[in-house]
């Protein structure tokens, strides 16, 4: 794994950021226009008669581009971390010296995944085929030497990703998550919680704004009516919490130098 994908969500993060950022400074730019001769002036105060007019709406619209926009950046890059962590680590032992837990996995999620080809129950996995997921299976369990793991076998439940279902996407990986994460100080700062007693924190309190991210994404795109919307104040804490605790996962899958 390198940094490159971390700079690219990163630079994905940044841009929900100041999109927030152009909100807030049409918004207080609205709020000073007084009626004025003059065609600029005269298009700036329909502007804001338009904007007072249907204000709520346009919230409701800029909330949902952005709560979307977030949910997907957790859900690409943990399928692009895990998927070239498998890669990494295939380059680098033969199938058999994989740890016993990788390999149970392996198995176990790729004949799931050869199951979904067959029913063709995703769209997302249509560059696979059943007998390239069924060859590189024979081909790990035979110990061959260019051997290829089914990555995309370990991220087909990536759907809904709250804190737990991620835990148990590295469970798979076999590493404990959440014995990982809360040696992260970063991530540790911005939750708030003293390290001492983060052992004995509820994960769903730890990780809420992941949960609650997914959790407004789900509504938000089956068409739930929104009254929640969260301001953007409340927004930019939701983001950069997302950062620290995406960048504290890319560092858990990053090979360590010896």
């Amino acid at each position: 794994m390198d940094t490159i994908s971390l700079a690219n969500f990163k630079k994905e993060v940044e841009q929900i950021r100041q999109y927030i950022q152009h909100i807030e400074y049409v918004d207080s730019v609205i709020k000073h226009i007084t009626m004025k001769r003059g065609m600029l002036a005269l298009g700036l105060y329909k502007l804001k008669t338009h904007t007072k007019k249907h204000d709520r709406s346009k919230k409701k619209v800029e909330y949902k581009a952005i709560i979307i926009s977030l949910y997907g950046l957790l859900e690409r890059y943990i399928e692009i971390w895990v998927k070239d962590y498998l890669n990494a680590i295939s380059s680098l032992a033969p199938y058999n010296e994989l740890p016993n837990k990788i390999k149970v996995s392996h198995f176990k999620l790729s004949t799931k995944l050869i199951s979904m080809l067959i029913e063709e129950r995703w769209d997302k996995y249509d560059f696979l085929s059943k007998e390239e997921v069924l060859k590189n299976l024979y081909n790990c369990t035979e110990n061959q030497p260019n051997y290829k793991l089914n990555a995309e076998a370990f991220t087909t439940q990536s759907g809904n990703l709250k804190h737990n279902k991620i835990a148990l996407i590295f469970d798979n990986l076999d590493i404990k998550l959440n014995d990982k994460l809360i040696e992260n100080e970063a991530l540790n700062q911005i939750t708030g919680i003293d390290t001492k007693r983060i052992s004995g924190t509820k994960k769903d309190l730890l990780y809420f704004i992941i949960n609650d991210i997914v959790d407004r994404r789900n509504r938000t795109a089956h068409g739930a009516e929104i009254d929640d919307l969260l301001d953007n104040p409340t927004l930019i804490t939701y983001i950069d919490f997302l950062e620290k605790y995406c960048q504290a996962i890319f560092e858990v899958l990053m090979p360590t130098k010896s």
